[in-house]
């Protein structure tokens, strides 16, 4: 991707747009970048689920199903790693492995926030007395306010170092500059992602009925099971939860590298609408 085509001041619809062209001329070798790790993620993301569900059926934990389970979410987070890095190679950031270890560092750090967020919800829901509404409410707002580090994260990742330094240094010594230019954006951030989301999210339920129908039938089962009714789930249903949560994690996952690029090109937006403002304020002092 030509970096003049990446900076430039463009409205929310301009980032989509620009996003949903870089996405139908790229798709080709986006699919030729991306389909092994995201195959591998599938994968791995299959496995767990199988374990988790052979979980729960035990009486007891079993420490080989726990063993696996963590080993498998190792390696769900191994192959997200790779199939982000694959990604942002493609839009043209830094290759190789710094690429790799800023994206493994930034998903990291994604990851401590959203159970942090998920502490915060769960306290939230116990105060108020389990009110879905109010659930829903904080659960939207607590991660539209981390947009700003979202920004950052591609930032973050996009950026060749100035000067060397470890990759976990640069990352908290850019992070307070990186987020108070991301809230300063917020509502930029706040209009490009909401609109994107709100695609995103209808295809996403679309896709996902067979796997909440499934979820439902597993959750009767488990229910009959603890008041002493035999388990009536077929010996194939596993291996059909296997298959239908692979293709489902699978084409998610692709789906999904678009609000990436999306937010690719906001940055680019956003980095050019700051650098112009930092022009014209320096011309103004003149």
């Amino acid at each position: 991707m030509e970096q003049e085509e990446i900076y430039k001041i463009r409205s929310a619809k301009g980032c989509i747009s620009a996003a949903w062209k870089w996405c139908c001329d790229q798709l080709g070798n986006l699919f030729r970048r991306t389909w092994l790790p995201i195959t591998l993620l599938s994968v791995f993301v299959a496995m767990c689920r199988v374990l988790c569900y052979q979980q729960s059926r035990q009486i007891s934990c079993d420490l080989w199903l726990t063993i696996g389970i963590i080993i498998s979410g190792i390696c769900v987070f191994a192959a997200l790693t790779w199939a982000v890095s694959r990604l942002y190679q493609l839009l043209n950031s830094p290759a190789g492995k710094k690429n790799l270890l800023r994206c493994g560092w930034a998903i990291l750090c994604a990851c401590v926030l959203f159970v942090i967020i998920g502490f915060a919800v769960y306290g939230i829901t116990l105060l108020t007395g389990c009110q879905w509404w109010v659930v829903a409410l904080s659960s939207t707002l607590l991660l539209l306010l981390t947009l700003p580090l979202h920004y950052y994260h591609v930032r973050y990742i996009s950026e060749e170092p100035t000067k060397p330094s470890s990759i976990i240094t640069r990352y908290f010594n850019g992070l307070p500059k990186g987020l108070c230019r991301g809230y300063h954006y917020l509502g930029k951030l706040l209009t490009t992602n909401i609109l994107t989301l709100l695609m995103l999210l209808t295809i996403t339920a679309l896709m996902a009925i067979p796997v909440v129908t499934m979820g439902i039938a597993e959750k009767e089962s488990l229910s009959g099971v603890t008041m002493g009714d035999p388990n009536g789930m077929p010996g194939s249903f596993i291996w059909l939860l296997a298959v239908v949560t692979f293709l489902f994690t699978w084409l998610v996952y692709f789906l999904w590298q678009f609000l990436t690029v999306v937010n690719y090109y906001q940055y680019g937006s956003i980095e050019e609408h700051h650098r112009e403002k930092q022009n014209s304020l320096q011309a103004t002092s003149e």
